[in-house]
């Protein structure tokens, strides 16, 4: 759901967001964990997943709080920290 920054981000960030990846045998949630936001184009990140070609996955979860600006060179220095 697109909250368009209402109320400061209040309403995105009490969303109770999360994601869920499986793959039918293995499944990883993580639920949004912040407590502010600063910018109305700012995404959350959730972490990183790697996909094998036999299906098999691995999901590390990012730091409680990461938002990014959606930039290419944030996202490289964000996956080069994190993944």
């Amino acid at each position: 759901m697109d909250y368009n920054f209402e109320n400061n981000g209040d309403d995105f960030l009490i969303s109770g967001a999360g994601i869920s990846i499986t793959n039918g045998i293995k499944t990883e949630s993580s639920k949004m964990r912040a407590t502010s936001i600063d910018a109305a184009k700012t995404f959350y990140l959730f972490g990183c997943l790697d996909v094998q070609n036999t299906g098999t996955f691995s999901f590390s979860s990012a730091p409680e709080g990461t938002f990014f600006d959606g930039s290419d060179l944030q996202w490289s220095d964000m996956m080069a920290t994190h993944c």
